[in-house]
């Protein structure tokens, strides 16, 4: 007599399906609509100042202006040449 384990191979139907759903969800996730009206109050740049030799700039200095609303950030690099700008008003 042959026995069939029919319950075993839907556990792995199901399985499946929800591996499946799963997925899907994850990817559709970033394009749904509430991501889309979210809003940016700030940004930042920053960078690493190099010479035209590729070496790194220490104590340069750096000026930002939003060209919107003509407001002018300055900051200068650390000793390894890296800047931040900190928040910055988002322009056009």
């Amino acid at each position: 007599m042959v026995q069939h384990n029919s319950g075993a191979w839907l556990g792995c139907r199901w399985q499946r399906f929800v591996c499946l759903l799963f997925s899907a969800a994850l990817f559709l996730i970033p394009f749904s609509p509430t991501s889309a009206q979210t809003t940016v109050g700030t940004g930042s740049i920053i960078g690493v100042v190099n010479d035209p030799t590729g070496a790194v700039v220490g104590g340069a200095n750096i000026t930002i202006i939003n060209a919107a609303t003509n407001q002018v950030i300055r900051t200068s690099s650390n000793s390894s040449g890296a800047y931040a700008s900190g928040a910055l008003s988002p322009g056009q």
